[in-house]
């Protein structure tokens, strides 16, 4: 027994400067006497070696709660094994009487001590709620009755809800310039259980948040009117220019894409029109003799038109007939016929023919073309061919029956043969028959 007591005081100690070490700056709820733990919403910062701290009590009257900050050493002297120390607890009062002292050493951690003491659930003793019950039904008025015959009136698992705290504000909504930053909190402090009253406020809350600037970006401005014409007549350039200045870019803000310039292409009136240029000298008659005939041209060159200019009116070319002189002529006369074409027929009817031109000499200065006909035609082969005679193939399977008629009730097949090896077969080439069925 005496080295298990000094294995206590041994752990005691060396908790306790674990805890001087780690509980520096605390934040703990901070309220005294309240009658339920969700009520404590303010906090405090704790001087080093304190720790957060709750106490609930039960009395007569009901409930109370009190947290705050209390030196570590205070919890220390509340721990009675050297298993006591779990997480974040540091130190728990013996079970005794109807006080809960319990202490730890986390951030706003003492809100959610001794709550196993919080439902604990009777009937105020100065209350003869048989007698109230009967007289006033005081278990219809639920919101008195949890607090004065909570057991008699059946109320033990009946809880009002209360809100918990709210959670850490999100980050704001944008990057930069306005925006909005949201927190939200539920109502688990108690949740409401066995009819009671849900919370009574916001589920969410929002506020404004404002970061540095945001870049402005650079926007183009309308585009000018497009200048004059870079020259008075024919193709000319003109411009138009827009600035980066809807709005000009600052804060690093991207400088406008695209161009500030743009030109096009301009036309005005025409520089000038064409003009004809001098005849040229006629070409050499195309007869010697007899009719014939010259010509002669210009050219629109003098000046050439310019773009947009106009073509000069008038013709190119003139043709004017020359040598009238009469020529002494010479007739056409027949070459020789060619030979008989091949006839068209091997045996039996054909045609054949031959053709003679009109070039022994040719006509020429006005001479008469050649008299008769440069083609002759005749018959050829007119003997009879022998004809050879075919022998028939095998008869083909007969096909299926068919209907002779949309009506008729007859169905008949047919099959055939094929002449082959010479050019005529003495019988038929296909037979019908009636289906047998």
């Amino acid at each position: 027994m005496k080295i298990l007591s000094q294995v206590s005081v041994f752990v005691a100690v060396t908790a306790f400067s674990y805890l001087l070490r780690k509980t520096d700056c605390l934040d703990c709820f901070t309220c005294n006497n309240v009658t339920a733990i969700p009520q404590c919403k303010a906090t405090r910062t704790c001087s080093s070696g304190e720790v957060c701290y709750a106490e609930h009590t039960h009395s007569a009257t009901g409930n109370v709660f009190s947290l705050g900050c209390r030196p570590a050493k205070m919890c220390s002297n509340l721990m009675t094994t050297p298993t006591a120390i779990t997480g974040s607890l540091v130190g728990r009062s013996s079970p005794i009487d109807s006080t809960c002292t319990e202490c730890c050493m986390d951030q706003n951690c003492n809100r959610q001590l001794c709550q196993s003491s919080y439902p604990h659930c009777k009937d105020i003793p100065k209350a003869n709620c048989a007698v109230v019950g009967a007289m006033l039904n005081i278990c219809l008025d639920t919101q008195h009755a949890k607090f004065s015959c909570r057991r008699f009136c059946g109320l033990c698992n009946f809880y009002d809800g209360f809100w918990a705290s709210w959670m850490a504000w999100s980050k704001c909504g944008v990057t930069c310039g306005k925006g909005l930053q949201s927190r939200s909190r539920t109502c688990t402090e108690p949740a409401p259980s066995g009819g009671g009253l849900d919370c009574v406020g916001d589920l969410h809350n929002n506020k404004s948040c404002e970061l540095s600037p945001c870049p402005v970006h650079g926007g183009w401005s309308a585009w000018t009117s497009w200048g004059s014409c870079s020259v008075t007549c024919g193709i000319g350039m003109q411009r138009r220019d827009r600035s980066c200045s809807n709005p000009y870019p600052s804060r690093f803000g991207d400088h406008c894409f695209g161009e500030s310039r743009d030109d096009r292409i301009c036309l005005t009136k025409a520089c000038r029109d064409g003009g004809w240029s001098s005849w040229n000298v006629w070409t050499r008659c195309s007869a010697t003799c007899g009719d014939g005939i010259k010509t002669r041209t210009r050219l629109c060159d003098n000046p050439l038109p310019s773009l947009l200019g106009r073509y000069c009116v008038g013709e190119p070319y003139e043709v004017s007939l020359c040598n009238d002189k009469h020529c002494s002529g010479t007739n056409g006369s027949w070459g020789q016929w060619t030979g008989w074409s091949t006839c068209t027929q091997k045996c039996q009817l054909g045609i054949t023919s031959r053709h003679r031109n009109c070039n022994n000499p040719e006509p020429s200065n006005g001479g008469k073309h050649c008299i008769g006909s440069s083609f002759q035609i005749k018959n050829c082969n007119e003997g009879c061919c022998q004809i050879t005679q075919g022998n028939w193939d095998n008869w083909s399977s007969w096909d299926d029956c068919n209907r002779k008629g949309l009506f008729s009730e007859h169905r008949t097949q047919s099959r055939y043969r094929i002449c082959t090896g010479g050019e005529i077969c003495f019988g038929t080439s296909s037979e019908t028959q009636n289906c047998l069925f």
